[in-house]
């Protein structure tokens, strides 16, 4: 399922890319069905729906990512980064700083100091 899961994962990026965000939902949703307990079809789900201007579900597969693994820099880093990205500023930088807690040298650190944190 891991190989079949990232093959869709890569669709995913390719139609967001080709500027098809419906077929980017479509690949995350089946690399979802594939791999359940993996993030990276919530993330890519996430950004397809954002592809597709629909903030709300792609804010709900972000928390879901983080409800999946919260001991995961990366799903805190990637909420926070949407977060930021949509105006919810307050939220973004609690979720850039537990990410900066659970990975003190990953990328949130570069993202808070873009904000001046």
């Amino acid at each position: 399922a891991g190989k079949a899961t990232g093959s869709e994962t890569r669709l995913v990026s390719a139609a967001i890319a080709r500027r098809e965000p419906h077929n980017a939902v479509d690949h995350a949703n089946r690399a979802r069905s594939l791999n359940p307990l993996s993030i990276d079809p919530l993330l890519a789900s996430a950004a397809a729906y954002g592809a597709l201007g629909d903030e709300r579900a792609a804010l709900v597969r972000y928390v879901d990512a983080v409800d999946l693994q919260p001991r995961n820099w990366q799903t805190w880093y990637e909420l926070g980064r949407f977060e930021l990205s949509i105006g919810f500023n307050e939220l973004a930088l609690r979720h850039l700083r537990q990410a900066r807690a659970l990975d003190p040298i990953g990328p949130a650190n570069d993202l808070l100091a873009t904000v001046g944190l």
